[in-house]
């Protein structure tokens, strides 16, 4: 056994948990300005603006918000929330969009 999995469960819950049900928005982009009030957020992209509740709203520390850029982003979160044994040399993170596509990220250790 490389290492328990129960404490990788927990971290990829709680990381599936905080985007679920959510409209993921680009923080580190000219293409997408986003406002917030303290009720709503504004989105304004390729000529268009949409309003959100800010409940309904995950902002992401990221250029685009494609499922390769959220299984790095969830990689990065498991690798500073979960101690890996040392054994451990390299993560794979896989995100489905599809049945049969699936984004993968994977960082040496």
């Amino acid at each position: 056994m490389v290492m328990d999995f129960v404490d990788i469960k927990k971290a990829l819950k709680a990381a599936a948990d905080q985007m679920d049900h959510k409209t993921l928005l680009p923080r580190n982009t000219d293409s997408v300005k986003v406002m917030q009030t303290e009720r709503e957020v504004e989105v304004l992209t390729c000529g268009k603006r949409y309003v959100f509740p800010k409940e309904d709203v995950l902002i992401l520390d990221v250029d685009i918000t494609t499922a390769e850029e959220m299984s790095r982003l969830i990689a990065r979160d498991l690798i500073s929330s979960v101690i890996l044994p040392k054994n451990v040399k390299r993560l794979w993170i896989g995100l489905d969009e599809e049945r049969g596509q699936t984004a993968w990220y994977s960082e040496q250790l």
